[in-house]
């Protein structure tokens, strides 16, 4: 994953979809069996639907971007 450096500059579309895979491949849908099992031990039960479709979606995950500051 590439992301520029430029000041302010705004990462493109294709990185930001990178980024969200990355994410839910982290928390939702670990890659292989082993990592599934970490998470199973972090996370006791899945959260809610609603829970999940706020947090894991492309929109929610842009959304709790938003909410964060970035800046280095």
């Amino acid at each position: 994953m590439r992301i520029s450096r430029l000041q302010g500059a705004e990462p493109d579309r294709s990185t930001w979809q990178a980024a969200h895979k990355a994410f839910v491949q982290a928390f939702v849908r670990p890659p292989d069996a082993a990592w599934q099992k970490k998470l199973a031990k972090v996370l006791e039960r899945p959260p809610p639907k609603e829970v999940a479709d706020a947090l894991f979606t492309y929109d929610g995950f842009l959304h709790g971007l938003g909410r964060m500051s970035l800046s280095a």
